[in-house]
C-alpha cells in the first residue's frame, strides 16, 4: 500500500494515495514515511493546515528535512511567510538535506510572499551546478513573467523542457508567457502541445478555450468547453465558463440548457447570464428584472453584484435610445482594473455616450462586450504591454 500510495502521487492522484494511507492506518500505527506522505497528499489537495501537523510528526519521527520543507511550503499557503523562511533555514543543517532542493523551496515562498527579486535570487542559485532541481525552472519563468521578462521567461521553460521532457505544464507555461504578450497563434500553439501531452486534464482544455476567447475564436473555445466538461462534468466552474463563452458565441440556446442543466438558474451567475441573453433579444424588462435580482440577492462589494448592477445601467441606455443597436462603443483606459469598480452613475452617462472606458484584459473585454447588440470597437491583437493600464485600447471592428 504504501509503494502504491507513492505511485499514485508521482502520478498526481493525491485524492488516492490518501485514500491507501488510510486504509493503512486503519490497521496498524503509521510510521514517520507514512506520516509524511500523508502530509504531501493533503498539501496537494490544499488542506495545508491538517497537513502541518502529520508533516511535524514526520519531522520527528526521522523524515527530517524533507517533511520540514513541505512544512513551510504549508506554513506560506497560511501566510506566515517569517517562520517559513526560518523553517527552511534549519533544514539545511538536518541530514538528507542534500537532497531536498531548499533553494527552490526559499524561492518559491519568498515569490508568494510578494518579494519577487529575492525569490529571482534564490531561484538562479538553486539552478546551478550539473543536476539541478527541473522545476526551480519552472518556478523561475514564473517569476520572470511576473517581472515582465517574458523571453527570460521562455528561456527558463525551454530548460525546464529539456530536463522533463514529458511535462506538459512547461507547454502550458509558455503559452500563459506568449498570452501576456498577446501572441494568441503562438500560445495557443503551446497549448495544443501541452492537451497533446496530458489529453486528460480538463484545466488545461479550459486554459485553451480562455485563449480561444482572446483570439476571438469564441466557437472554438465553445467546443474546448464542453470537451473540458465531459473530462470532469461536476466542475461548476467549467460549466460557467461553457455558459457565458456560449453567450459571447450566440449559442443562446446551448447556454439556456447548460444553465438548466447545472441547476445554475436561480443563481445569482445563473441569472446575470440570462440577463444578458434576454438584452440581446431585446427583451429590455425581463433583463432588467434578472438583474435586479441578482443585485438585491448578494452582498455589497460582490463581483456579481457591480456586474448586474452595471449591465442594469447598460440596458436602461440601450432602452431609452429605442432599442437601436449600438452602432459603436469606444474602449479607452481610464486607470481601472475593471469596469465594475466605477460607480453606476458614471457607466449610465458612459452608456448613453456610447462610450465605455476600460482597461480590461482582452479575455474580460470580450466578456463585457458580449452584452452589446450590433457592431463595437475591441482591443487591438497586441496591445501595448509597456503601458498597458493606460495606454488608449482601439482597433478592428467585431460582432458583440
Amino acid at each position: 500500500r504504501i509503494w502504491r500510495a507513492q505511485s499514485r502521487l508521482a502520478l498526481r492522484d493525491a485524492a488516492g494515495a490518501l485514500a491507501d494511507l488510510d486504509a493503512l492506518a486503519a490497521v496498524r500505527r503509521p510510521s514517520g514515511w507514512e506520516d509524511y506522505l500523508r502530509g504531501l497528499s493533503l498539501m496537494i489537495l490544499g488542506r495545508a493546515r491538517e497537513a502541518i501537523p502529520r508533516l511535524r510528526a514526520a519531522a520527528r519521527r526521522g523524515v527530517g528535512a524533507r517533511a520540514d520543507a513541505i512544512r513551510a511550503l504549508a506554513l506560506a499557503e497560511q501566510g506566515r511567510f517569517p517562520p517559513a523562511l526560518n523553517l527552511l533555514a534549519a533544514a539545511k543543517g538536518k541530514p538528507g538535506s542534500e537532497g531536498v532542493p531548499l533553494g527552490a523551496f526559499e524561492g518559491m515562498i519568498l515569490r508568494q510572499s510578494g518579494d519577487l527579486e529575492g525569490s529571482l535570487r534564490a531561484l538562479i542559485r538553486a539552478g546551478r551546478g550539473p543536476r539541478p532541481y527541473p522545476w526551480v525552472f519552472s518556478h523561475r519563468a514564473d517569476v520572470h513573467n511576473r517581472m515582465g521578462f517574458y523571453q527570460q521567461a521562455l528561456v527558463d521553460l525551454k530548460r525546464f523542457h529539456a530536463l522533463l521532457p514529458r511535462e506538459s505544464s512547461a507547454f502550458a507555461q509558455a503559452a500563459n508567457v506568449l498570452y501576456d504578450q498577446a501572441y494568441y497563434d503562438e500560445a495557443l500553439k503551446a497549448m495544443k502541445a501541452a492537451v497533446a501531452l496530458a489529453p486528460g486534464d480538463a484545466d488545461l482544455q479550459a486554459r485553451r478555450a480562455q485563449i480561444l476567447v482572446s483570439a476571438g475564436r469564441v466557437a472554438e473555445a465553445v467546443r474546448a468547453l464542453r470537451a473540458a466538461l465531459r473530462l470532469a462534468p461536476d466542475d461548476i466552474h467549467l460549466r460557467e465558463e461553457l455558459i457565458e463563452a456560449a453567450v459571447m458565441a450566440g449559442q443562446a440556446t446551448l447556454a439556456r440548457a447548460e444553465i438548466s442543466r447545472g441547476g445554475l438558474g436561480r443563481t445569482p451567475f445563473g441569472r446575470t447570464m440570462l440577463g444578458v441573453l434576454l438584452a440581446r433579444e431585446r427583451r429590455w424588462d425581463a433583463a432588467r428584472a434578472s438583474f435586479a435580482a441578482v443585485s438585491a440577492g448578494v452582498e455589497r462589494g460582490d463581483p456579481l453584484r457591480e456586474r448586474a448592477l452595471f449591465y442594469a445601467a447598460i440596458v436602461r441606455a440601450l432602452r431609452r435610445r429605442g432599442a437601436r443597436p449600438a452602432p459603436g462603443l469606444r474602449l479607452c483606459g481610464v486607470g481601472v482594473r475593471h469596469p465594475f469598480q466605477l460607480s453606476v452613475e458614471t457607466l449610465r452617462a458612459l452608456a448613453e455616450s456610447r462610450t465605455i472606458f476600460t482597461n480590461l484584459p482582452d479575455i474580460e473585454a470580450r466578456r463585457f462586450l458580449a452584452l452589446f447588440p450590433g457592431r463595437v470597437v475591441s482591443v487591438p491583437r497586441r496591445p501595448d504591454q509597456s503601458n498597458r493600464d493606460r495606454a488608449l485600447w482601439g482597433g478592428r471592428r467585431l460582432r458583440a
